[in-house]
């Protein structure tokens, strides 16, 4: 690897990137424009080889010719001091190979998202006669605004070029490669598909599927039918069974499912703790009745009516103001932290809810908001100290949440009031969130018979003040 400063051509090394099996790749800025670009440098040794210094080039006319916002962007080519560069976008993000072993198994949506970015590039890229060859989880970039970069036509071949492998040579990474190409036989646009059939199981699974057999049936039980099917032909051993072409296997994916219509009318508050919020003294106003307590959704209909009729006093209708008037929105902020910890809580959400004060047998309103996808388990510690845990309600509840999509409780589909209910004082919500399905199941299983767990073993993330 190179040093940081180390000058080549009109661009200045700073530090290394990665190191493929071609070529290594370093942060360079380029001197005159003062911009920080990508630069893949071949190594010393093999620029004598000029079947090799072919391969390289090629690829940089190969992607040069790609102009795609799902394509790395070439910038230039060049030789300085014996040494055969490409200078290209910088992609600031993570590969989705990270990605997956991190969060695996991805949403269907996600994988759906991704999958869609994927084959629309093969897609321009396959309509020139230029197949990639050497798809993986660890060529294809998730940038900081979360759009997917196809990286590294190092090995792509144009058809109608002469071809530079020897008969049986096999080019490309073996794992995610298609079975002609690992024989070395002609491959034509539907290997690349078979490639990305492969990151899609693993982005759906968390593992590759047994390389060149046909997926066994449990091993896709969990994936949607739609997606399991995308997945089933694209891994067919014969090519002729496979999609005919990238925009084909492109129009099979699933349409993803709208958001959760629990989020469609969540007031957007703005995500602060209780303590945080200042409430005037509209609080010393609020005087509910003690022995009747309505419904969330009774509540609505009452208000409706009240409006309607024109007969709320002046009090009342203060009260209602200042519990249900939704608060301005706050300004999203992407979370650009690495992903490490399985449990989330503490760093990645958000529980608020519309005031600070609550009356004994008061309806509480709580929003959450997480800057991850994950399952989440929320629980109220009273003032007396007792667990008790609040959503999912069982362990068949759906408890996944989307990352920066806010949640209400309570609503239709939590079915159940929250109350503000004795004793007085200080009570908390508390939260538990784990990023991986497996091991929220396996939490949740493992609580189910149990008493809710200790305090110790949660995250504090609001505390509310109940009052007689």
């Amino acid at each position: 690897m190179m040093d940081s400063g180390r000058q080549i051509d009109k661009y200045r090394i700073k530090r290394p990137l990665r190191k493929g099996g071609m070529a290594s790749v370093y942060v360079a800025e380029h001197e005159l424009l003062q911009k920080v670009m990508a630069l893949k440098i071949l190594p010393p040794e093999m620029g004598n080889d000029h079947a090799y210094v072919e391969r390289f080039l090629r690829e940089a006319r190969a992607a040069a010719s790609l102009d795609h916002p799902h394509i790395i962007r070439i910038h230039d080519v060049g030789r300085s001091d014996g040494l055969y560069y490409i200078a290209m976008d910088l992609i600031e993000g993570s590969t989705l190979k990270a990605v997956i072993r991190e969060g695996a198994p991805l949403p269907t949506e996600e994988i759906v998202r991704v999958s869609q970015q994927v084959l629309t590039a093969l897609s321009v890229a396959h309509a020139k006669q230029i197949i990639h060859r050497d798809l993986k989880p660890q060529n294809i970039m998730i940038n900081r605004q979360g759009e997917v970069v196809v990286m590294d036509f190092g090995i792509a071949k144009a058809l109608d070029d002469v071809d530079l492998t020897r008969t049986g040579m096999f080019i490309g990474t073996a794992r995610y490669a298609s079975p002609e190409q690992v024989k070395g036989a002609p491959v034509d646009p539907r290997s690349d598909l078979y490639s990305w059939a492969l990151v899609m199981f693993e982005m759906a699974t968390g593992r590759p599927p047994e390389r060149f057999k046909a997926p066994k049936p449990e091993e896709l039980s969990e994936i949607p039918t739609e997606l399991r099917n995308v997945i089933a032909q694209g891994l067919a051993i014969a090519p002729e069974e496979r999609f005919a072409s990238a925009a084909s296997m492109l129009a099979a994916l699933p349409v993803p499912e709208a958001p959760q219509t629990r989020n469609a009318t969540a007031p957007p508050l703005p995500p602060e703790t209780l303590t945080a919020l200042q409430i005037p003294s509209v609080q010393a106003t609020v005087a509910l009745p003690s022995t009747t307590v309505k419904p969330w959704y009774l509540r609505k209909l009452v208000l409706a009516s009240m409006v309607t009729l024109v007969v709320l006093s002046a009090a009342v209708t203060g009260w209602w103001l200042a519990v249900l008037k939704p608060q301005p929105s706050p300004a999203s902020q992407v979370d650009e932290r690495p992903v490490t910890p399985v449990t989330m809580a503490a760093s990645d959400l958000n529980v608020w809810a519309d005031k600070p004060t609550y009356r004994v047998g008061e309806n509480l309103r709580l929003y959450y908001r997480s800057t991850r996808d994950g399952y989440l388990f929320l629980f109220h510690q009273s003032a007396d100290g007792s667990i008790q845990q609040i959503f999912p309600l069982s362990s068949t509840d759906d408890n996944f949440i989307t990352a920066q999509l806010t949640y209400t409780i309570p609503d239709p589909s939590h079915n159940f009031d929250y109350l503000a209910s004795p004793p007085v004082g200080q009570d908390r919500i508390l939260a538990h969130m784990i990023a991986d399905r497996d091991e929220a199941i396996a939490w949740q299983a493992e609580q189910a018979d149990k008493p809710a767990p200790p305090a110790e073993m949660l995250t504090e993330k609001l505390v509310l003040t109940i009052e007689k």
